[in-house]
């Protein structure tokens, strides 16, 4: 109805004022900008239809059809208007409208090859959206390195000084040999499309936010996959990510709130000061840590920020409420340099296996109250859950070394099943979570053929001697006790949140029993903060 509407208004409106449109120019490039730009004059006309099938949210406006095939050099845009681009071009489209001007370029199999610069730039504009029109695939390379051609340092597929938003139901790929692929100064939103980019920097940037809303993205850089200066949202969409750094790093925050995130290669799966993990499915391998909540320092070793180490803070925090969170770690799997705090959601880490990292960790407080969680990783700087938690944990350290493959679960006096994960690395110890682990339970933990009983005294239940979080900002961690001994002496408080060199202290607790032996102590150790 309301495609049939605009048509009739459409034909209305060519009889009134058929002289009417948006100024569209392309001007004389100049330096080294490229070859001279062609000036063209397009006829502008609306139709409604198109208008409709390519984005139903956006107000039908009169569109300037831009074929890319008469086009030499540049392409640039003065005014604000929808702008409809097909056909090849080597060089660039250059927008440069007012402050207050939207600029719509939908690209309707377009491929633009930039040889020196951005595909597209847009130096000036209060906000621009580029579509994908809905069936069309469109491509934009930059196969060279970046020659400057103002003040701006232009470095990305596409480079937008202002609002940026990606968005459409076709496909668009870009490809960056020496960049990003995406870069807004402002606020960068992708939502709908099929994106695939391939970059040696950051395939997604925004310097105050990315929000992903939905869409099917492939992501494959050599630097972060996803960065921003401000905070990353992820509500919605299918984003696979391979980095050669982090999937996502975020300034201040980085939140996921619905959708599918795989990041199958990085060296840390999410890094921000605030972590946030409320919803959707998100799947991390990391070479290091699998998500790292630390507070950037405000260092420059060569332009570049540091991020955590001692100076961590207690700003730092990690919450999870929601959603199903899976990571395979080579460090650290959740780690937090302030606090953690899991309410809700399912969460399964797989890793460490050197005992340098804890498949959780955290520096000032780590409470649970909600939520599935199976932790499998090295024994040696195992943590649980501390104390103040209102849902039962369990921290076991099996005294043996269980194979990938090895299925871990957790059932109660009656045989039903808690929880239950198959980690994708080796392991010696797990950590355990579920509503239904209470003071006064006993349970029973099956890693592959062997079981192992618990009785829990407490809500929190270690048959490790190492201590919880870690002391003081910038002190050195917890001290770990010396494990109990065989039988019913295991374990030391799971909960020990020292300040300075505090000396772990076994708290007596009822250790474990290993069906057909004997309980395994725990180790000594001292916590350090990555």
């Amino acid at each position: 109805m309301k495609k049939l509407l605009c048509i009739i208004l459409a034909i209305a409106v060519l009889g009134a004022v058929a002289g009417c449109g948006a100024d569209a120019s392309a001007e004389t490039g100049s330096g080294a900008s490229g070859p001279i730009a062609q000036v063209l004059s397009a006829e502008l006309f609306t139709d409604a239809s198109t208008a409709a099938d390519e984005d139903e949210d956006e107000d039908d406006a009169e569109t300037v059809y831009v074929d890319l095939e008469e086009v030499s050099g540049i392409y640039e845009i003065t005014a604000a208007g929808k702008y409809e681009l097909s056909g090849s071009l080597e060089g660039q489209i250059y927008i440069n409208a007012g402050d207050e001007d939207k600029v719509q370029l939908v690209l309707n199999g377009v491929e633009i090859i930039a040889p020196s610069g951005a595909a597209i730039y847009a130096v000036n504009a209060d906000k621009v959206s580029i579509s994908a029109k809905s069936g069309s695939v469109n491509t934009l390379s930059c196969p060279n390195d970046f020659i400057q051609t103002d003040e701006n340092t232009v470095d990305a597929a596409i480079f937008a000084k202002c609002d940026l938003v990606i968005k459409g139901k076709g496909t668009l790929n870009i490809d960056c040999a020496c960049g990003h692929g995406i870069v807004s100064k402002d606020d960068l939103t992708v939502k709908n499309c099929t994106l695939n980019i391939v970059s040696t920097k950051k395939c997604l940037s925004g310097n105050d936010s990315v929000t992903i809303e939905s869409g099917t993205l492939s992501l494959t850089s050599g630097g972060d996959a996803i960065g921003s200066d401000g905070d990353t949202v992820i509500s919605g969409g299918e984003i696979t990510a391979s980095a050669a750094k982090k999937g996502i790093d975020s300034e201040l925050s980085a939140t996921v709130e619905g959708g599918t995130l795989t990041v199958a290669k990085s060296t840390e799966g999410i890094e921000a000061e605030t972590i946030t993990i409320s919803g959707g499915m998100t799947n991390i391998t990391a070479s290091d840590d699998g998500i790292n909540a630390a507070v950037s320092n405000s260092e420059f070793n060569g332009g570049a920020m540091n991020r955590g180490g001692f100076g961590g803070g207690s700003n730092a925090n990690i919450t999870i409420s929601g959603g199903t969170l899976i990571i395979n770690a080579g460090g650290d799997g959740v780690d937090s340099n302030g606090t953690l705090t899991v309410t809700g959601g399912e969460t399964y880490v797989s890793g460490p296996t050197n005992s340098a990292n804890g498949a959780i960790d955290y520096e000032t407080e780590g409470l649970i109250s909600g939520g599935i969680v199976v932790a499998c990783g090295a024994s040696g700087m195992a943590e649980s859950f501390g104390s103040s938690s209102t849902q039962g944990s369990i921290l076991y350290n099996f005294g043996t070394n269980y194979e990938a493959g090895t299925t871990v679960s957790l059932k109660d006096s009656s045989g039903t099943v808690l929880a239950e994960y198959t980690p994708e690395s080796s392991f010696s110890s797990a950590v355990i979570s579920a509503p239904e682990v209470v003071s006064g339970g006993t349970y029973t933990i099956t890693a592959g053929s062997d079981e192992y009983t618990v009785e829990m005294t407490s809500v929190i239940y270690s048959n490790s001697g190492f201590g919880g979080g870690m002391g003081a900002m910038g002190g050195m961690g917890a001290m770990g006790g010396m494990g109990g001994g065989h039988g019913m002496n295991g374990g030391g408080r799971a909960d020990m949140e020292a300040e300075g060199q505090a000396q772990g202290m076994n708290d007596g607790s009822m250790g474990g029993r290993r069906t057909g032996g004997e309980g395994f102590g725990g180790g000594m150790g001292r916590r350090e903060m990555t």
